[in-house]
């Protein structure tokens, strides 16, 4: 009987690694996903159960040994309610026509369709994940135990069966706590090295790698479709002095405000990147060189009205102020220079002398 238990958890083992590559390592089902997501969920949580019916033990007539129940507890432990009820009827139904109608056909799918209400009430009102399989766990045994006593008349052999039952529900239970802490720790650990690999720590604007992932795509596409681009380059006029007074702590709030501000005025119009220290940088694809100056000066007013002093604005446009699209950053940084040569708080425009 340990035998076939085991066959049953290696499947589990193995459909939830597919899973985990399909749906859960992106967290495209949660109790929040659309619901496209959860009846897909519970359509393939449903099939791992039905495969698991199939490879069961038959202990007594028309009466299997197996842990089709998991893959509802999946169900209710990723997606909710609705994936739940999906796949402890999908399971119902599969035992039903792949058995034939009879008495233990029909308590297997009262017990499953009970399980597949009761599952998510448990995962909700458990804290961990820990308490979550445990207490599905001990909630499988009481209906199993219950249901084989129906079907199972000789008292010793409905003890071992059940004995049995409940020790590999229980050890398969453990193991999947594991194994699913482990796979979801490390899908938290993957998406937040994917967002920290794109976004500025302190700002959560773009970082230097993602503004220069993006300025290749911009490029090229303003070189293949010949429409303009505009970078605009910014930084905080004396930031340094900021630190040297207030402390890096105020700098750093300075530098929050300042990514807020950008955000706010550009965000429906170019890409805002904190391209490090006190230097932020703005694309703006298909965009005129007046319309550069205009974005320029809108930024320089907001900075200056928040009471920040203002952050130079230096813009290069392609192909209006440089015909070298991979100088464009360059360029604009020279234009920088420029607008601090000339006395600061002001926007300047590049040209190719």
């Amino acid at each position: 009987m340990f035998e076939d238990l085991f066959i049953n958890g290696m499947i589990i083992i193995a459909f939830l690694a597919i899973e985990n590559q399909f749906f859960l390592k992106d967290n495209v089902v949660s109790p929040h996903s659309s619901l496209a997501s959860k009846i897909i969920f519970g359509i393939m949580n449903g099939a791992l159960g039905s495969v698991l019916v199939v490879y069961s033990l038959t202990i007594a007539p028309n009466v299997l040994f197996d842990f089709r129940h998991v893959p509802v507890i999946l169900s209710a432990l990723f997606g909710g309610m609705i994936p739940t009820v999906i796949s402890s009827v999908f399971i119902g139904l599969f035992r039903l026509f792949y058995v034939g109608v009879s008495t233990s056909s029909l308590v297997g799918l009262i017990a499953i369709v009970i399980s597949g209400g009761v599952f998510p009430l448990i995962v909700h009102r458990s804290k961990t994940l820990w308490k979550k399989w445990m207490n599905t766990a001990l909630f499988s045994n009481g209906m199993i135990g219950i249901s084989y006593l129906f079907l199972i008349e000789n008292p010793v052999y409905f003890l071992k069966i059940i004995s049995v039952w409940w020790i590999g529900n229980l050890l398969i239970s453990y193991v999947l706590y594991k194994y699913t802490d482990y796979m979801i720790t490390s899908n938290e650990l993957l998406r937040r090295y994917k967002r920290e690999s794109a976004k500025d720590f302190l700002t959560g604007l773009n970082n230097v790698r993602k503004f220069d992932e993006m300025m290749s795509q911009y490029s090229a596409e303003s070189v293949a479709n010949k429409k303009p681009f505009t970078l605009l380059f910014i930084d905080i006029d004396h930031f340094k002095k900021i630190n040297d007074q207030y402390g890096h702590g105020e700098g750093d709030i300075v530098l929050q405000e300042m990514g807020k501000i950008l955000q706010s005025e550009c965000s429906n119009q170019g890409v805002v990147s904190r391209n490090g220290g006190e230097e932020f940088s703005v694309m703006v694809p298909d965009c005129s060189s007046k319309q550069a100056l205009v974005i320029g000066e809108k930024i320089r007013k907001a900075v200056e009205n928040y009471r920040f002093v203002l952050s130079d604005g230096r813009i290069a446009t392609f192909p209006e102020t440089t015909n070298q699209i991979f100088h464009l950053k360059e360029e604009a940084d020279r234009a920088l220079y420029e607008a601090k040569e000339q006395g600061r708080n002001q926007v300047v425009l590049y040209r190719n002398k």
